[in-house]
């Protein structure tokens, strides 16, 4: 299974074998507030040693059913967030969520020197081509 991820650091970039120092925390109880908001169908899901939160996305389809949208996770060092499906409008979301003074980076664990930078003004279009699921 392949895994997404979103970082607030450039995934190539380190500095003497560390990453650069950056201050973003993201709360677990307000990014699980927000979860919920958008996608109440979320089920939160207890969390296990290495993450701070960690939940199975579920969104409602306009008929009503309930669609499987992925596994998430908050990691313990509350900036980084990895989910096992690319869920285009989650990545969005994210990067909403996230104060724009921060850079962050989405990139697939397979191949992390291919990252795309998740800009305020990104569109979905761009996201899924960056996933593959829409060609250019």
């Amino acid at each position: 299974m392949t895994s997404y991820f979103i970082t607030p650091f450039d995934p190539n970039i380190t500095r003497n074998g560390e990453l650069d120092n950056v201050d973003l925390i993201i709360d677990p109880e307000y990014y699980r507030q927000q979860l919920l908001l958008k996608w109440p169908g979320t089920k939160i899901v207890e969390s296990t040693v290495g993450f701070s939160l960690q939940w199975v996305l579920w969104d409602i389809l306009k008929d009503g059913q309930l669609e499987s949208c992925g596994i998430g996770q908050l990691h313990r060092d509350k900036q980084i967030v990895s989910v096992d499906t690319p869920y285009e409008e989650y990545f969005l979301w994210h990067r909403k969520l996230v104060p724009s003074r921060y850079q962050l980076f989405l990139f697939n664990e397979s191949d992390i020197t291919k990252n795309l930078k998740l800009m305020p003004d990104m569109t979905i279009d761009t996201i899924e081509h960056y996933c593959g699921r829409r060609g250019f």
